[in-house]
């Protein structure tokens, strides 16, 4: 009974401040995307991140972006040529962000 007692008193706290500590690098984190999105991506893809119609891919509520290594692909190295996004076709000129650093 004391042995439960003990790690009851034990592993309760510790996971609260994992929890907690989690939480924390998880609002940071989000905080930096958001500022990055605000100064590279929201000139074009808008603040909501639905895009402009016929001109700029929506980056919310798509599928297009999900593969993570296409991701950053077009983020480091641009994109030209027509895409369809959500159904919808779109041919702008995205330029590179290669300048963006890892943390970014």
């Amino acid at each position: 009974m004391r042995k439960t007692f003990l790690l009851t008193a034990f592993f309760i706290p510790a996971i609260f401040f994992v929890f907690s500590t989690q939480d924390k690098i998880l609002k940071e984190s989000m905080e930096r995307g958001k500022e990055v999105y605000t100064l590279y991506c929201q000139n074009c893809h808008m603040e909501n991140g639905q895009g402009m119609e016929g001109v700029n891919p929506p980056l919310a509520k798509t599928t297009y972006l999900k593969d993570t290594k296409k991701n950053i692909g077009i983020i480091l190295n641009g994109q030209t040529g027509e895409v369809v996004v959500n159904g919808k076709k779109f041919n702008a000129i995205m330029l590179p962000l290669n300048y963006l650093d890892d943390k970014q």
